[in-house]
Formats: structure tokens, sequence, C-alpha cells
């Protein structure tokens, strides 16, 4: 599925409208109609006696509000609208449908004044500011949504929240704290990423009838990963497959103070359809295994990679039978796991996920990761922030920018985790997940991501498809585990156990009830879209 930016979707909305002959006011109100509706089923019970406040702007994202209002007070609904400034102050479209409304004589007007309350509700309606804006809301806004936030019924925002960018994800101040977002043609980035997802609620994406190869020109390189599309990369097994061609997995992960990685990752793998999957952890790491992980073998420890000659063959061998490598979850920093890595990596010739110490060993100098095949990077802030020789509130600030650049500097797929992680491919397009959920703030939870993307490179899968669905699955088995038990208590051992039945909804029902973004109107075509190909 495709997301954009405010302003690509602005050029989209015109373009439609001088190259496809769509009105403006034909596209007004169809969203402001479809809006109503959404509000009324997701927010309104059935009993009509409720009051709506629709606060309008004096732009276009009014001029919606005001059509919203209309069909509200059609439907039986008690509608007040309160005008943040002046009538003859707005926007011609929206002195249009302001006029329409009053021919009604039904529709409460008022228009706020400074230091005024808000008139009492049911439900708000924030029509106040588009996706357009690029600064703090000024006065008289400021004063509204401050005084909006401080009250306690439900808010319907309209495209967006007011306050929050289209193409910036931190909130400005202050900014509308909505349950329910109806945003127009593609979720807009601001409504993607944190924090400011968390001011949009419940987002219903809602096709106006834009065209597809408009989308196609107009909205960018960017992808929004969905249930949809990645269902279609789910892994298969042939009648003929044993474990020796269903996916190799090398592991080389875990040390004495973190043992618990190696393990965490090999069982996420192997739960996550990987054939064969061999650790090479620190000493002994095998005696340490519980009866779960019994499935994993250990051909080779840490201390004996160390010590091999460079050209020992029996290890080579055993690396040209690996489909897919994972480096670096509680690996360590000790100057001889420094040395290895850096000789080995660029010699395997294989896909690989680098994670943690992994990618830290590389923090001096990242472009010598151009050396590797097919790899994928998975760097939280702070790694991330080392190998750009940044701050860590600068990536905060500016994580699509970050994560684009690491891609850059390294040549591969680079996965910045955060609550909603950004996947940058090489081919500068890039991806979000949100499927995620706080469940998987735990200790460990990195390791298990690893490990399913791991086995999604071991069987066949490339690094963009692998780092998308690795995300969605993550998530998915988080949200899952987060149902048995609750979001405080899940651990990662809990993630893994639940990786199955995430696949398993994924192949038989695609985009799951529980995706927090709903979809209405949009063809095939746009649903399915992705940078890479199937």
């Amino acid at each position: 599925m495709r997301f954009t930016t405010g302003e690509r979707m602005a050029r989209i909305d015109q373009t439609t409208i001088d190259d496809y002959k769509i009105s403006n006011e034909a596209l007004m109100e169809t969203a402001g109609q479809l809006t109503a509706r959404h509000i009324r089923t997701h927010l309104l019970s059935d009993h009509n006696s409720q009051r709506i406040v629709i606060l309008c702007g004096k732009g276009h994202n009014g001029a919606d509000g005001l059509v919203a209002a209309r069909w509200l007070d059609k439907w039986g609904y008690r509608v007040c609208v309160l005008m943040a400034t002046g009538e003859q102050q707005c926007s011609k479209l929206t002195q249009q449908q302001a006029v329409s409304l009053h021919r009604e004589q039904t529709v409460e007007f008022k228009t706020y004044k400074s230091g005024d309350t808000l008139p009492g509700a049911d439900l708000y309606v924030d029509a106040l500011l588009g996706t357009g804006l690029n600064g703090d809301p000024r006065e008289p806004f400021a004063e509204i949504i401050d005084r909006l936030n401080r009250r306690h019924q439900p808010v319907a925002a309209i495209d967006i929240p007011s306050g929050l960018g289209g193409d910036y994800h931190l909130p400005y101040k202050p900014c509308v704290k909505a349950d329910l977002t109806v945003t127009m043609g593609l979720p807009k980035i601001g409504m993607l990423l944190e924090p400011g997802y968390t001011n949009a609620g419940m987002v219903i994406v809602q096709e106006l009838g834009f065209p597809e190869s408009v989308y196609d020109d107009k909205a960018g390189p960017c992808h929004l990963i969905t249930g949809f599309e990645m269902k279609n990369y789910l892994p298969g097994r042939q009648l003929t497959d044993h474990k020796g061609n269903a996916g190799r997995l090398a592991v080389l992960a875990g040390s004495k103070m973190y043992p618990g990685a190696a393990f965490l990752a090999g069982s996420a793998a192997a739960d996550s359809g990987a054939g064969l999957v061999s650790i090479i952890g620190p000493e002994n790491l095998s005696r340490n295994q519980t009866p779960g992980e019994r499935d994993l073998i250990f051909p080779y420890n840490q201390d004996e990679l160390l010590n091999m000659p460079e050209e020992d063959e029996k290890f080579r061998s055993f690396c040209r039978k690996q489909n897919a490598f994972i480096i670096g979850p509680g690996l360590g920093q000790s100057e001889n796991i420094k040395k290895t890595i850096k000789k080995l990596l660029p010699r395997l010739n294989k896909p690989a996920v680098i994670d943690a110490d992994g990618l830290n060993i590389f923090a001096d100098d990242p472009r010598q990761l151009k050396k590797c095949t097919n790899t994928i990077l998975t760097p939280h802030p702070g790694e991330a922030a080392r190998l750009l020789s940044r701050s860590l509130n600068t990536i905060l600030k500016k994580p699509v920018e970050s994560v684009r650049k690491i891609a850059e500097l390294t040549g591969q797929t680079v996965i910045l985790k955060t609550s909603r992680p950004i996947v940058a491919h090489p081919n500068d397009t890039y991806s979000i997940n949100v499927t995620g959920t706080p469940a998987l703030s735990k200790a460990g939870s990195g390791d298990v991501l690893t490990g399913i993307i791991g086995a999604l490179l071991a069987q066949g899968l490339e690094t963009g498809p692998a780092a998308c669905l690795g995300l969605y699955l993550h998530g998915a088995a988080g949200r899952k585990a987060a149902e048995q038990k609750n979001i405080i208590t899940v651990r990662s051992e809990d993630l893994i156990d639940n990786i199955s039945g995430s696949i398993n909804e994924l192949a038989t029902g695609g985009q799951p009830p529980w995706f927090p973004l709903k979809f209405e109107g949009h063809s095939t075509h746009t649903l399915l879209w992705n940078p890479f190909p199937i």
C-alpha cells in the first residue's frame, strides 16, 4: 500500500482536478459525506439526539467540515458549527459551503472569539487545519486546540489532527488528540511515524476517486507494509523438500554475558520456517539449551572460530552450504570478535542480517558494509547514531533521512527499529511498518526479529521483502502474545510461540481486523503496491 506526504497529496489533488476534470467541489462533497458516515458508524449511537460541534478553519479542511455538518444534520443529529474566524476571512470554497449550510436553517452557527469556552457536545469534529501545516498553529487555532484537548468527549479529525503536519512526524504545539482520523486518498507520513501517530487515533483511509496513474506518478517512493501484499511473500514448501534445502541459517551470536540472544534468534528462525539452524555461540552454550531448543545444532563455538586458520576448508565448506547468516545479537565487542567479523563478512557472499554488536563493529566506517552481499542492517536509534556519527536526538527528529543515509552509505537494506520501524531500500524507496505494539518493549525482542528475518532470507526471499515481512510478523506475534497475556507481561519467548499463529493468520486471511488503519474504496492496484517485485 502506498502512503505519501501532505505536499505530494496536494499535487495528487490538483492533478486530478486539472487533468481529469474532477472538480474540487465534487471531491469535497465526497470527502465530507464519507467522513460524516464514518463518524456516525464509529463514534455515534443510533440515537440522533446527540449534539455534535464541528470546529471549522478557513481553508479547505474547514470546507470539508461544513459538508460533513450538512450530512450529519440531514441524518437528524443536533449540529453546531464553530468557525475559527469570520466567514469573510475564509477561502472561496469554504464561504460557498457556509452559504449552502445557512440555507438549511437547521444548523447552529457560531464564530469563536478569544477567551470563549467551547460549546458543549457529545462529539467534536476537528476541521481546523489540514495537511499543509508547517509550524505551530497560530491564534485563534492554538487556543481552540488547547481548549478542545481539555475536553473529555470523543474527537474525530478530518484528514489529519490539527497541529500535525502531513510531512513531519513530530506534532507541532498544540496538536489535537483525536480518537478517529478520516484521511483522504492515502495515509500521510505524519500520522504513521512516532510520536505523530499517537495523536491520530484510529485511522480510516478513504479513497475519493483519485486515478491510479496519478498515484503512480505523484505519490512518491513511500510504502506502507500491509497484509494485502505481505501475504504474497510467505515462503512455501515443495513435497520433496527436506531440512537441507528448506533454508540453512547460521547464527553467530551470544556471549557469556548474553547467551540468550543466540537462543532467541535461533529459535525464532526455526519457528519462522528455517530448515536447519546452526548456532555459533560461546563455548558450552549447547549445555544451556532447553527442550524447546533441541532442534538447534552447534557445529562450532566462537573460540574455535577465533582460533581457526583463515583457510580452514571444513569451515569454508560449512559456510558455502548456508543460505543465510545472522551476525551480532549479544555478540560483544572484543577486539578478536571485531577483527574476525570484519574479515569474515565480505567473504561469505551470502545474504545476512547484521544486528546489535555486529553493527557496532562497523561504527567507525559503515562504508565497509558495501563489501557485503544482500545484507539487512537492523539498528535501533542509538546504533544508527553511532553509524552516522550523529546525536540520538538528530536520529529521532529525522528518522527517514537518517535511515536512508545509512542505506546510501552501506548500499544495504536498513531497518531503523522504533515503535513504527522504517525500512530504507537500496533503490531509494522506503517502507513503514505499523503492526507493532508496546508488548515488544522487552529485552530480546530485537533478537526475535533478527531470527525471523534471517529465516526468511534463508528460505530465499530478497532483502526488501524479508525485512518488511519480518517486521509485519514480529508485530503480529507481539499482538497475539499480548492478547494471551497482557502488554506488560509479554516476554520474548512469548513472541516466538506466536510466530506460527501470525503466519497462519496472514496466509489464510491477509489483512487482519486489528490492523491500525482501515482502507475504504481503494483499488487492488493501490492496495497491493510495493517497491519490489513478487
